[in-house]
């Protein structure tokens, strides 16, 4: 698998080329785009998710970062990879002029160090802006970083140039990172040099092929790697081996980042009860946290990293989870399909197939837990399940909201503390009048013995809003 690890977009053109990139891109088999360092980070940022969803087969985004700039917290985290599904961040520290080991810098690398996120340090060597400050693009600063968090991934853009003795050495000391083998195939001399340093030093299992495009292109790029050999045929060079040239070449970069371009690699799950007393009622709300974790286990879900937010007059949770193993990866492309069946198998007490079994009694568990309350919001992913008090009956709407939703949902996110304003909120996406939404019953206990649910079926014809698998 050729996996091209550096390319970008201008968004900030009239007209991005997206036919050329796409054109550029037909010779390897995925690739990771990038905005560039423009002017408006939130728009670059936003359309970037909006190209590679759709081509989703072949790209993933990074993000673009300054952290001295931008508010860091989990909420721009969140936005970025779960909302717009960018897969890691990319930094211009020489464009944007901070110091790489800056204070807020690493205070966001610990953030994405929990969350698994790569980043991506963009080099001097640009032909892209020309004004980026050269002292803030030395590889060399990223070793305080490379320490102090050993578990994130970060890649060296093109190799650190004119930087390459600061960007082998911090490679070679640190195994979490990575250089990104960008070359300008008219500099011959200078690739041979880069890559016969990076094979002498052993780190060439930590290299990962890039063309840079749009200055360069991934055909021209390969060609120039697997040939250049021949250029120094009748001189007393040392040669690198053509077997370790290709082995670059076809190296895996989302596998060795920790990245797949499947959805989803994590879940963000949400708890929102507007009448819960956190001081008194602690032990009730900690079960609710309890039995949502075991049904999204029972979905091949783990938790990651948690961050927790009481209000005085409200509780509200947040938790990532995020898939326990690559092997339930196949299982996993259907994980929203697979929450809003389970719940609904849940409520009408249909034992359903024995796959759903277990996670059906999950479930139970779950609406279970949230009986001492009468309103309620969980979103679970891509999944939202409004519980609400209505003529004296409770009301359970399960509904799957589209990406565009997802995107729409951040700039709204205070709807999700009232059940009321998120369940108006779904209404008006889906243009579909109240009392025909969603999967609605009238909730008892799951070990009750009478089971009286009146619930319909949204994935029929009446399905409200796109399923994201």
């Amino acid at each position: 698998m050729i996996v091209d690890c550096h390319t970008h977009i201008d968004f900030d053109a009239n007209e991005p080329d997206f036919s050329g990139h796409l054109d550029a891109i037909k010779a390897v088999d995925a690739c990771i785009v990038m905005a560039l360092p423009g002017q408006n980070r939130q728009k670059a940022n936003e359309q970037l998710a909006r190209y590679v969803e759709s081509h989703k087969n072949r790209m993933i985004g990074f993000g673009v970062v300054d952290p001295t700039d931008d508010k860091v917290d989990d909420a721009l985290l969140w936005k970025m990879t779960d909302t717009l599904g960018l897969k890691g961040f990319v930094f211009y520290c020489a464009a944007h002029a901070f110091q790489p080991n800056h204070s807020l810098a690493m205070r966001f690398y610990g953030i994405a160090q929990e969350l698994r996120i790569p980043i991506y340090f963009h080099g001097a060597d640009l032909d892209i802006n020309g004004s980026g400050i050269l002292t803030y693009a030395q590889p060399h600063l990223l070793d305080e970083i490379a320490r102090a968090f050993p578990e994130l991934k970060l890649i060296i853009g093109s190799m650190g140039l004119p930087y390459l003795d600061q960007a082998l050495a911090v490679i070679a000391r640190h195994k979490n990172v990575f250089g990104d083998l960008t070359i300008r195939p008219k500099n011959v001399w200078q690739t041979y040099n880069t890559v016969s340093a990076a094979y002498e030093l052993g780190v060439m299992d930590r290299l990962l092929f890039g063309s840079g495009y749009p200055s360069g292109n991934p055909v021209t790029c390969i060609e120039t790697l697997l040939g250049f050999n021949m250029l120094f045929a009748d001189t007393s060079l040392p040669i690198i081996p053509r077997a370790s040239i290709r082995l670059l070449i076809e190296r895996n970069t989302f596998d060795l980042l920790g990245i797949s371009s499947e959805q989803p690699e994590r879940l963000l799950l949400e708890i929102h009860i507007p009448d819960a007393d956190p001081d008194n009622e602690w032990e009730i709300l900690e079960r609710i946290r309890q039995a949502t974790g075991v049904f999204l286990s029972e979905l091949g879900y783990m938790p990651d990293p948690k961050t927790s937010l009481t209000f005085s007059s409200s509780w509200h949770w947040r938790e990532w989870f995020r898939r326990k193993s690559p092997e339930i990866r196949d299982e996993s492309r259907g994980v929203y399909r697979e929450i809003k069946e389970s719940l609904r198998r849940a409520n009408v007490d249909q034992p359903g197939a024995a796959a759903f079994e277990k996670r059906a009694v999950a479930a139970s568990q779950l609406l279970g837990s949230l009986e001492c309350y009468d309103e309620a919001v969980v979103r679970l992913g891509d999944v939202i399940m409004v519980k609400l008090l209505e003529d004296g009956k409770s009301r359970l709407v399960i509904e799957t909201i589209s990406p565009e939703v997802a995107r729409d949902l951040e700039k709204n996110y205070h709807l999700l503390e009232n059940p009321q304003k998120t369940l108006h909120y779904l209404m008006k996406w889906s243009q579909i009048p109240d009392k025909t939404r969603g999967a609605h019953s009238n909730i008892q206990p799951p070990d009750s013995a009478q089971k009286s649910l009146d619930l319909e079926d949204s994935s029929a014809n009446n399905e409200s809003l796109e399923e994201s698998t």
